[in-house]
């Protein structure tokens, strides 16, 4: 790896630690960010377990033992679908709900932090180049999942 790319690594580990501390850490013992995501994407509604691992890129046995540890914060009500039983909805509820709006508030100060930090030309250009890394990720599945040779 040359020098740039080994620079440009360390900073993202840096990001992602900083990031993980910020809207982690701070909410609901960790499942903060986990549960903002399934508010997020459930719209409040009920979502399932295959829904779950599929939105975070993780094995269904993986999202059943996330879920398990958010049911035993009190912070998500699981039910049995009444027309099929193998599967599993997960509903966000009060106690999870208080957490999710902590976690946006948390999220909405940071962003607001940071944009007026960066100013309104860097941001954009951030949005722009965070853009283009999601498209490379999207496109480009260097280690697929299960991928043994790591």
């Amino acid at each position: 790896m040359n020098a740039t790319n080994i620079d440009l690594s360390n900073k993202l580990m840096q990001l992602r630690v900083m990031m993980r501390r910020q809207y982690v850490t701070n909410h609901g013992k960790g499942f903060g960010m986990l549960l903002y995501g399934i508010y997020k994407k459930s719209a409040g509604d009920a979502m399932t377990i295959t829904a779950i691992s599929q939105e975070f890129s993780v094995s269904v046995a993986a999202a059943t033992q996330m879920v398990k540890m958010l049911k035993r914060e009190g912070l998500v009500d699981i039910a049995k679908d009444c027309a099929d039983g193998r599967v599993t909805r997960v509903k966000v509820n009060a106690a999870g709900e208080a957490v999710f709006r902590r976690v946006e508030a948390s999220m909405s100060r940071f962003l607001d932090g940071l944009t007026n930090h960066l100013g309104a030309d860097d941001t954009a250009h951030l949005d722009a180049i965070l853009g283009k890394v999601l498209s490379y990720l999207e496109n480009n599945d260097i280690h697929p999942q299960g991928d043994k040779n790591l």
